[in-house]
């Protein structure tokens, strides 16, 4: 088998097999970590890490990763509000967050920038619903989504590849 179908391959199997309601669920929640973190951060490509190394739906979590993205846009005012009341409004919190400035690893965070402790702070306090919420569209729901894929123009022109057909042979004697 050359490299290029071992990808293809690979690449297959992330779409079509492991479709566990929880794993697309865990996916979707950690694209909108990846969504709402400003680049370049730290946060950020630990979100991204989590995203490869842990037993989720990559290809979910890339596209939550983007459609967050986009949402971020929107929200950037109501978390320029959250951020500036968790930085600047609670004095209690000041000898924390002037601790964590003078950390050797925080300050690369940006979690003095109001708009990136904003979002990490909504997409906190959305995990636990939209993993629930997803977990339970999913649990219900995936096995109809994918069958109305199979029944749909794109998904018969699929199956007719001689590449699936190979790809299934060999999916059916692992």
């Amino acid at each position: 088998m050359s490299w290029l179908q071992r990808i293809v391959y690979f690449i297959l199997d992330l779409f079509l097999l492991d479709r566990s309601p929880a794993r697309i669920a865990g996916s979707i929640v950690l694209g909108m970590f990846i969504g709402l973190s400003s680049k370049m951060t730290l946060q950020w490509y630990f979100f991204m890490f989590l995203l490869f190394a842990l037993s989720v739906h990559v290809p979910t979590g890339i596209l939550s990763a983007l459609i967050f993205r986009l949402c971020s846009q929107t929200m950037d005012a109501m978390a320029h509000r959250l951020g500036h009341f968790i930085l600047v409004d609670a004095p209690g919190l000041r000898p924390i967050w002037s601790r964590f400035y003078h950390s050797p690893i925080i300050p690369f965070t940006s979690f003095n920038h109001t708009v990136v402790m904003g979002n990490l702070l909504i997409a906190s306090l959305l995990a636990l619903p939209l993993f629930l919420i997803s977990f339970m569209i999913f649990r219900r729901y995936s096995g109809l989504i994918f069958d109305g894929f199979k029944r749909t123009a794109l998904g018969y022109f699929l199956r007719d590849l001689e590449f699936y057909r190979n790809y299934v042979r060999k999916r059916q004697k692992a």
